[in-house]
């Protein structure tokens, strides 16, 4: 038997080497088999450690064991474990220590007698110490975890619009476990939006597990169907302390959004009223063909003064507060044309700015086309009738011209210009242009010209041409009709070269004036008359009376090479106006030297080949006018009057004319316009007016100034303002008499009612003192600026 038992003891021993290394004292109980739920453990891993123990044969009974080392801890910081059977006994550990040796002691059951005290050596524990790891030649970074995203996850589906929870999988793939592991997603090339913060932090991952790093998102409602693809940035350390290289990894989502960002446009419109009778109105249905919610739309129409139709008494852009997706929202604009407009369809634009929910801006041009009833081209109709001319005569004499115009249509015409072209050798001995009035349907005129030809015209044919120009209104620049009749006539004569003449055909610049300390573009038409010889080294002299206009970064002067016989050529030169200059019509002298095709700068009778033409330009000096803030009282009542005041300014050079000042505005208004009419540069003035309150809130207006230049365009400025009107204090009678219970009745109730009111008539009284004063304080000002300006002037 004790032969057996030796055996027996052997063998276990054998077993114990193979799972772990155990060491004993005289006991009466030892571990006959332990196992550890991993493979690896690392300094603050947890684990289970499972304890198989075998009773020695007439041993005490065990009932309980106590943790006797500090290199392992239970998990629940308890280390008494009480023994229900010595078989699998379970114990959850934590490693703390420096080595990988577990002490515990078995008591038996009635917790006073030590029946047991072993050591174990759990091999799977790796063996650290904190203390003296900077000393060790133990390289302990080659202990690191393999951290990455899971391969095969599932690709997450979010609807735009919505928030979501983004769940990224961090895996751990080695067999090391990682510690204080951050993941962090970087949004800025998608649609989301992180509401808490893009960084997740994991306190551990252990050996091939995973753990999950949760971010709240919120997905845009612009997002577009895709599938997204996140940076994801993971960080982290080994068990030792050792930082683990930065993993750049990528994450996909895919983004479902059935919202569609507003896309406003113009959807249908309509005319209303007669365009010619300045009654017309168009009404343009606006559309949002979104399904978000447009904000802040405005709508502007341009295009107007092309085609003779402008606005008629209202303004230029009309706003609108929302547009709900799939909704529509109509805005009105009033229009009037010329009385020449043509029957047809006419293009505008209507300009649209909005805003979506998100605060992103949005522009659209949406062309808008108007089918107006005006004038017919058929109905138009100015015939030339019982021409009569000589069509072959000699030089030295005059050719008569003589015609009947007649008004063959079904339009009248307020203007009608007959003009005659005749060739250049030629001079006319009538006037160049007829003017007819009021040229009515079936009205007849007869028409005459006369024209010189001279001696030296050379014998060839000659074109003549009969222009006519039917204006409907006669302030429109351009003709509404045109017609053209030509006829030939042979000259017999002269056939010398003669002299060659260059003469400027005509000149053009920007707009009809232009304005003082400015910059503009000089077109000048020059045209050889000659029709036998080419000119050329033509120098071109500008000069300008008073030094009105100099030239900008060039010279003067300026050549052309040649002029080909009855050739006009384009030449442009910028000029600048002096700043200083008075608001008048200024000369502008083009001189041009220039040799024949021979080269000779005289002509036979020794004349210097010359020419000299002058300009007419217009100068206007820029309208500057300038206003205070608008002052008011701080409070306004319903039914109590109010004063404004604005002082204005006119800090330009040139006078402005007829201007007038009003007031506009949701609430009653007293001396609510003034007329200032010429307002001389320099000069200063106020405006006071009295509003009333009607309502109480908030209401809005504005102050208007309106003006015209020195050539008539009219300008308005407006000061918009807003006030906010209470309802007038009152006293209840009720609570003064309450005052006076169980006191005589000394005052009958008319006084009662007076002394009731007293509070509210001195409070309106200081309130009116207050403004009255300001208003005197301001008006001395001016009155003190005025004399101050008086004086210097004196002196």
């Amino acid at each position: 038997m004790k032969q057996f038992n030796k055996i027996l003891i052997i063998t276990m021993v054998l077993v114990l080497t193979m799972v772990g290394f155990s060491s004993f004292a005289d006991t009466d109980y030892i571990t006959e088999n332990f196992t550890v739920s991993k493979s690896e453990i690392n300094n603050n891993d947890t684990f289970t450690l499972t304890l198989d123990l075998k009773k020695i044969s007439g041993a005490t009974n065990a009932d309980y064991l106590t943790i006797t080392n500090t290199n392992f801890e239970t998990t629940n910081g308890m280390t008494k474990i009480t023994i229900s059977t010595i078989d699998s006994i379970p114990i959850d550990l934590k490693y703390v220590g420096s080595d990988n040796t577990f002490t515990f002691d078995i008591f038996d059951e009635d917790e006073t007698t030590q029946i047991g005290s072993e050591t174990i050596n759990i091999t799977q524990a790796r063996e650290y110490s904190s203390s003296s790891s900077s000393s060790s030649s133990t390289d302990t970074t080659k202990y690191m975890p393999l951290l990455g995203i899971k391969s095969d996850y599932e690709i997450s589906t979010f609807i735009g619009g919505q928030s979501s929870k983004l769940s990224i999988p961090a895996e751990n793939t080695s067999k090391y476990a990682a510690k204080n592991v951050d993941v962090t997603i970087d949004l800025k090339d998608g649609p989301f939006t992180e509401k808490n913060n893009l960084t997740y932090k994991i306190d551990r991952i252990a050996s091939n597990k995973i753990e999950d790093a949760i971010f709240d998102l919120e997905i845009s409602k612009l997002a577009i169907n895709k599938t997204y693809i996140i940076p994801v940035t993971i960080q982290g350390w080994n068990s030792f302390g050792d930082k683990i290289d930065t993993i750049n990894a990528t994450y996909k989502v895919k983004v479902i959004n059935s919202n569609i960002e507003p896309k406003v446009s113009v959807f249908d419109y309509e005319i209303r009223g007669n365009v010619t009778d300045d009654s017309e109105a168009v009404i343009i249905e606006l559309k949002n063909f979104g399904s978000m919610n447009a904000t802040d739309v405005n709508i502007s129409l341009e295009g107007f003064d092309k085609d003779g139709i402008r606005l008629y008494k209202d303004t230029q852009t009309k706003k609108i507060s929302n547009i709900s997706g799939g909704g529509t929202k109509k805005v009105y604009f009033g229009i009037t044309s010329d009385k020449s407009i043509k029957s047809g369809i006419y293009e505008l634009t209507g300009k649209i700015s909005y805003f979506d929910e998100e605060g992103n801006s949005y522009n659209v041009d949406s062309p808008i086309y108007l089918n107006l009833n005006g004038v017919n081209e058929s109905d138009m109709n100015l015939s030339i009738e019982d021409l009569k001319y000589n069509s072959e005569m000699s030089t030295g004499n005059d050719l008569d011209i003589s015609f009947n115009i007649e008004n063959k249509g079904l339009v009248n015409f307020e203007k009608v210009e007959i003009s005659l072209v005749y060739p250049n050798q030629m001079i006319s001995k009538t006037p160049k242009k007829i003017i007819l009035k009021d040229f009515k349907m079936n009205d007849i005129e007869k028409c005459d010209f006369k024209i010189l030809v001279n001696e030296k015209t050379p014998s060839d044919n000659y074109d003549f041409f009969i222009n006519i120009n039917g204006y409907l209104d006669e302030s429109d620049e351009v003709a509404n009709y045109t017609f053209a009749n030509y006829f030939g006539v042979f000259v017999k004569g002269a056939s010398e070269k003669g002299r060659p003449k260059l003469i400027v055909d005509n000149y053009s610049f920007d707009g009809d004036n232009v304005l003082a300390g400015k910059e503009f573009p000089l077109t000048l038409f020059i045209k050889n008359t000659s029709d036998v010889q080419t000119v050329k080294n033509i120098k071109v002299s500008v000069q300008s009376s008073e030094n009105i206009f100099m030239p900008v970064n060039t010279s003067s002067s300026f050549f052309i090479d040649e002029i080909l016989t009855n050739t006009t050529v384009e030449e442009t030169i910028v000029l600048k106006t002096t700043p200083d200059a008075n608001v008048k019509t200024y000369n502008l002298s083009i001189k041009m030297q220039y040799e024949d095709a021979e080269g000779n700068a005289y002509d036979s009778e020794g004349n210097l080949l010359s020419e000299t033409d002058d300009l007419s330009i217009s100068v206007l000096q820029p309208i500057r006018l300038e206003t205070s803030d608008i002052t008011m009282p701080f409070e306004f009542y319903i039914g109590s009057s109010a004063n404004l005041e604005v002082e204005f300014y006119n800090m330009g050079r040139s006078a402005m004319s007829n201007m007038m000042i009003k007031t506009e505005g949701d609430f009653d208004i007293q001396n609510g316009s003034y007329f200032k009419g010429d307002f001389q540069p320099g000069g200063s003035d106020y405006f006071s007016t009295t509003i009333i309150p009607s309502k109480e809130g908030l209401s809005e207006g504005k102050i208007i100034f309106s003006f015209e230049d020195a050539v008539g365009n009219i300008t308005e400025i407006e000061k918009e303002f807003e006030i906010n009107a209470m309802e007038q204090q009152e006293f209840n009678e009720g609570d003064f008499n309450n005052h006076n219970e169980g006191f005589p009745n000394e005052f009958d109730q008319g006084d009662i009612e007076k002394k009731s009111k007293l509070p509210y008539i001195l409070f309106i009284s200081l309130a009116a003192i207050v403004a009255l004063i300001v208003i005197v304080k301001n008006r001395k000002k001016r009155k003190l600026k005025k004399l101050m300006e008086f004086d210097d002037i004196d002196d």
